[in-house]
């Protein structure tokens, strides 16, 4: 039996008569020391300060950090502070009378850091009115000590740590920091093999695709905007790699928390997530990791898409404040290209593969390389598909299985999938249909969330599609692994009549949620189903309609070789989404569609050449029937003024794609021209003044009245039959207004013809067109011009477009107030610039005028920080528009200011429309220059 002595002197085992002397002991502790930070106000608590650290100095394993007792360092002493708070194990917080900022910025990091927190209230006869906030809002998180009685600061420092140590034994220890940040990387590695195991990868190499990050990893250009940008949003269609993207972005941010605990705090949520607040998803999920005031967050955002529009559109404003809030701090959203992102400066497009790059992957899976010359003989649909990454791995497992064989479309690449995964669990299609259905139909309709599991169907049911890989469960509920998934199964969910279209059409919200299911329900259904449901919306709703069938329906192109049905069949498709498309447009209907004055539609001549259609509606005034053959010979029948030719292709649903196009490309024309016809207002005044000017033979930067008889006199060289005057740019103008508006100046006994906007009020002079305008004049013309844009905007909807009018961003914030600054040129400077405009609309209650509210700025001032301006604008909105979905409507612009021209409101009235109007698929091509 070993024999143990032991003597001040030395320390020595004795044993079997060997003797082992330990003045330096062998063994050490494994573990480092316990930290504690303490916290307190330093001059005030000097003397309790330093006899805790001679307690704590008494127990070995625990190590006190008081600022004055450390060394000089070249960090700064905030963020020492700070960073000492969130690496200690326990944190003290000595409570005397006064609490500072300082000692209340690392209280709150410890809570936020979830660290160990003793409050420590020493005797004092009263505590000021930040410590004893400070002292409630931690009061919620821990149970402070009394150190009276206690007996005294040395027992209730001893009795808490005993405490402590007892709970730490009997407790579950609290995960450490970097522990946290391993569980985040691994849950992301594990959603990524979860999507790549749902889209028909084997786990081991799901698993290996995972663990390689150059797989996903976003390009050069998305890393410089994410490194340079505070808040990016990555835009993609189904299938393109975003998740992936956010993903690869989100493991570089742990791996950067990891090197340096005072980095941002990496945080990744679904949308659905942070639909009750961005911010509270964010504080929810940092909890025990810091604080993202302090230490800043990067935050990824999936799915944003997949959430109601409004949901969609706050999501992006409270990132907007939030990455501008807080300290270093990231936001990456995830999107569709949905029409709340169009267009914002802070959309990156995700660039497809490259041929190299799908070929590669595809042949990975595969297992057999694939070379440029074998994909010649797929189908277009196809080649095009391939280069976003989900349409790549489908169709390498596609080929994997069908010995190389390739698919005839997207559609049954995915239903490849579907099937691939019921079968390799024995499940039936057929009966898992209808619990596919139903979880995809609920999932839309809760903007993409999980769905309890007793909702969707018994567990019995759910059983196989979980085992197969189809369906994820979480904490109770489930959902589909990949969005395209969700999408699929909701669009088949509509050809079986739910939800019905007479839903859809009660609840534009809802209807609004359902776009992508729509967009895939016409692309790959039949004629008859897709028009079941797009002829009733598309009478109620053709601004939305027009936006599915654009992005459902493909072009038409030259290598399809489908064959159309017979032409008779043909005309009848043609005239039925024409014959919706005219209820649906109202007035605009005789403008652009092919109706009599009675609004019924037209005849059609139809003809099929090989895969080739080509039609035309009959303008002549023999009676015929609704679909007749079309004539070979049209050179010189002007009963034919217009035939189109194309080829329908594979979609069943071309018809409704042929007709939008037909009616948009004469809708562009007119908007190019600036015809729509109106009988007064602005655009009738400027219309007015400009043939003054052609028949007079000025130009157009005259701003001298003209008087009454020098028009007239140009008018008696034109016989009185003659409404037309060509000039010299071979343009026709209607002298029909201006005669009318001569009639009407001689009856109030005026003498001349004024130009519609103030004109220069300085000397004319060599040199730019502004120099002739004082500052104040050129705020007067530029309120006036922006006045009478947006009366003529307003009247062009009113007048034209009151059905598509829901649909249209200008619109939808009207009536408005048109608030913002001009800059004028620096007049001191030899070249001083072209004056600016910086804009918004602010919305107002209903029932109001809209008004134009611009100042003078000076220098290079614009109006305030955007970011300050869309919150105001949302709060706007809230207040006058209560419930209404205005988000991503607003712009804010800075221009060249560009009014001296005498036909700048109708221009800008017609830019604001062509905008509009080319966001839901109403023009087509570019605006174009001016036409007058």
């Amino acid at each position: 039996m070993a024999e143990y002595n032991h003597t001040l002197e030395n320390d020595h085992f004795e044993t079997g008569g060997q003797q082992f002397v330990t003045e330096s002991p062998l063994m050490k502790p494994g573990e480092r020391h316990l930290v504690v930070f303490i916290s307190s106000v330093m001059a005030e608590l000097e003397k309790e300060r330093q006899e805790i650290v001679r307690i704590l100095n008494n127990f070995p394993p625990f190590s006190a950090w008081a600022f004055e007792f450390t060394p000089g360092s070249s960090e700064p002493v905030d963020s020492t502070y700070l960073r000492k708070v969130r690496e200690a194990d326990i944190v003290i917080w000595l409570i005397g009378a006064e609490t500072t900022e300082p000692v209340r910025n690392e209280i709150q990091e410890a809570l936020a850091s979830n660290r160990r927190l003793w409050a420590v209230k020493l005797p004092v006869e009263e505590r000021s009115q930040a410590t004893q906030e400070l002292l409630e809002k931690v009061g919620t998180r821990v149970k402070w000590v009394d150190v009276e009685k206690a007996g005294g600061l040395k027992q209730a420092i001893e009795l808490t740590l005993q405490d402590e140590i007892v709970r730490a034994f009997q407790g579950t220890p609290e995960t450490g920091y970097l522990n946290k940040l391993e569980e985040l990387n691994q849950r992301s590695m594990a959603r990524c093999i979860s999507r790549w195991q749902a889209a028909g990868v084997p786990r081991a190499k799901a698993e290996q695709l995972a663990a390689n990050p150059s797989i996903g990893a976003p390009c050069q250009a998305i890393q410089q905007r994410y490194r340079e940008n505070k808040i990016i949003v990555l835009v993609g269609n189904m299938g393109a790699g975003k998740s992936l993207i956010a993903e690869r972005l989100y493991q570089q941010a742990i791996v950067e928390a990891r090197k340096n605990i005072n980095s941002p705090i990496p945080v990744y949520l679904q949308a659905f997530e942070a639909v009750d607040g961005l911010e509270k998803a964010i504080k929810k999920a940092v909890n025990g990791l810091g604080n993202p005031s302090i230490q800043g967050v990067h935050v990824f955002v999936d799915g944003v898409d997949e959430v109601e529009t409004a949901n969609a559109s706050r999501i992006l404003n409270e990132g907007r404040i939030l990455a501008n809030t807080w300290p270093k701090s990231r936001i990456v959203l995830t999107s569709s290209p949905i029409p709340i992102f169009m267009g914002i400066e802070e959309a990156v497009t995700v660039p497809q593969l490259t041929d190299e790059e799908a070929y590669g992957l595809i042949g990975d899976l595969a297992g057999k390389s694939v070379s440029s010359g074998m994909t010649w003989g797929w189908p277009k649909s196809i080649q095009e598909a391939i280069h976003l990454p989900l349409f790549a791995v489908l169709m390498g497992n596609y080929l994997h299985a069908q010995d190389m064989r390739a698919p005839k479309s997207k559609g049954e690449l995915i239903s490849h999938l579907v099937e691939q995964a019921l079968m390799q669990r024995g499940i039936n299609l057929a009966d898992a249909t209808d619990v596919l259905h139903r979880l995809a139909a609920l999932s839309i309709d809760r903007s993409g969330s999980p769905i309890p599991a007793v909702e969707v169907a018994p567990t019995e049911k759910l059983t196989p599609l979980l085992e197969s890989g189809l369906v994820v469960k979480h904490s109770g509920a489930i959902s589909f692994p990949l969005p395209i998934l969700t999408q699929w199964f909701a669009a088949r969910s509509l050809a079986e009549g739910f939800p019905s279209v007479g839903e859809l059409l009660n609840d534009p919200q809802r209807l609004e949620a359902w776009r992508y299911p729509l967009i895939i329900f016409v692309a790959t259904f039949s004629h008859e189903q897709v028009t079941s449901i797009l002829e009733p919306l598309t009478k109620e709703h053709p601004g939305f309609v027009s936006q599915i069938i654009d992005d459902g329906l493909a072009s038409w192109g030259l290598e399809e070789e489908v064959l159309p049905p017979p032409p008779q069949e043909c005309g009848q498709r043609i005239r039925t989404a024409m014959k919706a498309w005219v209820e649906g447009i109202g007035p605009l209907a005789q403008l652009i569609a092919p109706v009599r004055e009675d609004g019924t539609l037209l005849p059609i001549g139809v003809r099929t050449h090989g895969a080739g259609l080509i039609a035309g509606w009959y303008y002549g005034t023999e009676k015929v029937q609704d679909i007749v053959p079309l004539p070979l010979n049209l050179d010189k029948d002007l009963r034919w003024p217009y035939t189109r030719w194309a080829r329908p292709g594979r979609q069943s649903g071309w018809a409704w794609r042929w007709t939008l196009e037909e009616l948009s490309g004469k809708l562009s024309k007119l908007l190019r021209r600036q015809a729509l016809p109106i009988e007064d207002g602005p655009l009738t005044r400027e219309y007015v003044w400009i043939t003054a000017l052609k028949i007079v033979g000025r130009g157009s930067l005259d701003y001298r009245p003209i008087p009454l008889t020098e028009i007239e006199k140009h008018f008696s060289s034109f016989p009185s039959h003659i409404n037309d005057f060509i000039d010299s740019r071979m343009r026709k103008w209607n002298l029909g207004p201006l005669r009318r508006e001569i009639s009407r100046l001689r009856n109030l006994g005026e003498l001349e013809l004024h130009p519609p906007w103030p004109g220069p009020d300085l000397e004319q002079r060599s040199g730019w067109v502004w120099e002739m305008y004082s500052d104040e004049q050129l705020l007067a013309r530029t309120k006036a011009v922006y006045e009478g844009a947006l009366k003529s905007y307003q009247q062009l909807v009113e007048t034209w477009f009151p059905r598509l009018a829901e649909q249209l961003d200008t619109w939808v914030i009207l009536p408005a107030r048109l608030v913002g600054n001009i800059i004028p040129p620096d007049r001191g400077k030899e070249w001083a610039g072209s004056p600016k405009i910086h804009w918004y609309l602010e919305p107002l209650p209903y029932g109001t005028q809209s008004y134009v509210d611009l100042t003078l700025g000076t220098g290079d001032a614009s109006i305030k920080d955007p970011l300050l301006i869309f919150e105001h604008l949302r709060a706007q909105s809230h207040k006058v528009r209560p419930g209404t979905m205005m988000w991503g409507r607003f712009t804010i612009h800075h221009e060249i200011l560009d009014i001296f021209e005498p036909s700048t409101a109708t221009r800008l009235a017609y830019d604001w429309l062509w905008k509009d109007l080319s966001k839901i698929s109403w023009v087509n091509g570019s605006r174009g220059g001016r036409e007058w």
